[in-house]
């Protein structure tokens, strides 16, 4: 399933990206960016 979905012919979805780097002991985080005042 792993080679399939990062193959050129695969699809992988954000899902399978998040397992792969569950699997690899990679937390990903996501923060609001700051905005500039002016």
């Amino acid at each position: 399933q792993l080679y399939r979905s990062f193959s050129s012919e695969g699809n992988p979805t954000l899902r399978t990206t998040f397992a792969v780097l569950q699997a690899v002991g990679i937390q990903l985080l996501a923060t609001k960016a700051k905005t500039v005042e002016g």
